[in-house]
């Protein structure tokens, strides 16, 4: 027996009705056409409340909305023994209404629903046996869930639906074809199973991370069944998680989009306090990479300015990274104010007008003035970090990537890189995974031109290195990408590599 299961229930319609026929989050032709059958001094108790009684998705939902509607449309108490339960006073007149119309209701206009619904229900069940839909969501997904009841209204066009009632109910109308319908259905669905995934999370908890978690549901839904059309506005979010590699779980693909809203956020706070001197926020590093793993990667960034930033500017800067820091990634924040001209005919080392990270952290907050002061001149890394920005980076605000970095000399990169590993052979016990794979796509960078992330690196490694150092490599990419210890000793590999590198 399918587990997704239409109904239609009376008091579910008789709750959604009363909202449509006050105009409550709801103006259509259903609501105009039964208007009549409600006093208007009820009507406008319920307008007098029409924040409280009302949600709009991904921006509020009204401090009596889950009381008053989610909960009294479960179906299963009538409306005026539920409403006779609440003993709020300042909800009293809202639900005396609520109470009062329901038996005329069932009498004048439920008949014309059931009427209504019932072929378009029929429909809709058929279509969402035959897809199959439960059980190959939940087989990606990598939860399931006993029962998902839809519950199907007629009231709701032109407002919100897919609304959860329950654990297990979710609320649809009959808006659009039954074609339409069961792949909305299905996204919601995929939302309940997410519920699960992202238990411990941020995810659902606020309205922060709405467009992350619809986003990902209508990824899991375009591999499935194709592009559904109704999430357009998010295409963004479903383009990021399509351009992550393969067998990632739900959580981890969460956890990466929720760091993109991170950086989305730091890049308007900075718009706010650098106005038109901001050229763009760009991500770099394991985030352009595609690799990026909250529990080993730091948040790397270039903010391109127009001109520098007054020191007051600069306190702001640092001040919005110091606030964000209980969000970030375990290394913390890399981030380098640098300015446009030098993008645009990048001289090595490259300028740069303000610096942070984590190992910055505490100096900058013992004495953010003097930090200010001294952190500003000329950094070598800024070459490989403008390559791989140019090559893999993404724009978070502000002008393309094409538009804004110019091609940095092949010796300055070389350079650049070459230097990140000049200490390798010292530096490999202590940092193993990041050594062993950092020297793998500098030794491709130079034997082929590549422009590689750690992960890509070892790839390089395994296919065009000496076989004897495979082992090192193969425990160094294991570990990076399970998070685990490397024990793999690298001092041999790191003698090689060097004497390779001149």
């Amino acid at each position: 027996m399918n587990k997704l299961r239409v109904e239609i229930n009376p008091v579910t319609n008789y709750v959604f009705h009363m909202l449509s026929v006050a105009g409550l989050g709801y103006d259509n032709d259903y609501g105009r056409r039964w208007r009549h059958t409600v006093l208007e001094n009820d009507l406008a108790v319920l307008r007098a409340h029409e924040r409280q009684l009302t949600v709009k998705g991904g921006e509020y939902c009204g401090e009596w909305y889950v009381p008053l509607v989610c909960q009294a449309a479960r179906g299963d108490v009538p409306p005026e023994d539920y409403y006779a339960r609440m003993d709020d006073p300042a909800m009293a007149e809202v639900c005396r209404v609520m109470a009062a119309h329901y038996q005329s209701y069932l009498m004048d206009v439920y008949p014309d629903t059931l009427r209504e619904l019932q072929p378009f229900a029929d429909e809709l069940q058929r279509l969402l046996d035959e897809s199959g839909l439960a059980e190959r969501a939940e087989a990606m997904v990598g939860q399931a869930i006993p029962e998902f009841r839809v519950m199907l209204v007629n009231s709701v066009d032109g407002g919100p639906e897919a609304i959860d009632i329950s654990g297990n109910q979710d609320v649809f109308g009959n808006g659009c074809a039954p074609e339409a319908k069961w792949l909305f259905i299905g996204h919601e669905y995929i939302i309940y199973l997410l519920k699960q995934a992202l238990a411990g999370t941020a995810a659902f908890r606020t309205w922060d991370t709405w467009r992350i978690t619809e986003g990902l549901a209508e990824y899991y839904l375009t591999r499935l069944f194709g592009e559904s059309g109704a999430f357009r506005k998010m295409q963004d979010v479903v383009d990021f998680y399509r351009q992550q590699k393969e067998g990632l779980s739900a959580r981890e693909l969460y956890l990466r989009a929720e760091a993109w809203e991170l950086l989305r956020t730091i890049a308007r706070e900075y718009h706010t306090v650098l106005g038109d001197a901001l050229t763009g926020v760009y991500a770099h590093g394991s985030m352009a990479f595609g690799c990026y793993n909250p529990s080993e990667s730091d948040m790397d960034f270039l903010v391109v300015v127009e001109r520098e930033p007054t020191d007051v500017q600069k306190q702001h800067l640092l001040e919005i990274l110091l606030y964000l820091d209980e969000f970030a990634p375990a290394k913390g924040f890399e981030m380098s104010v640098v300015l446009a001209q030098d993008c645009a005919a990048p001289v090595h080392p490259v300028p740069f007008c303000l610096h942070f990270s984590n190992a910055h952290k505490e100096a900058c907050r013992k004495d953010m003035p003097a930090y200010i002061q001294r952190m500003k001149g000329t950094d070598p890394d800024l070459a490989a970090h403008f390559t791989v920005t140019r090559a893999v980076g993404r724009a978070v605000w502000g002008k393309p990537v094409e538009e804004v970095f110019a091609p940095v000399p092949r010796e300055a990169y070389l350079d650049s890189i070459r230097a990140d590993v000049a200490n390798a052979a010292e530096d490999v016990a202590d940092a193993p995974v990041y050594v062993i794979l950092n020297l793998c796509r500098v030794l491709a960078a130079l034997q082929d031109g590549a422009v590689l992330s750690k992960a890509q690196g070892g790839a390089w490694g395994l296919e065009h290195l000496p076989t004897e150092h495979h082992g090192v490599i193969r425990a160094a990419l294991e570990a990076y990408e399970t998070g685990s210890v490397c024990t793999a000793d690298g001092r041999a590999f790191a003698l090689w590599a060097a004497t390779e590198l001149g």
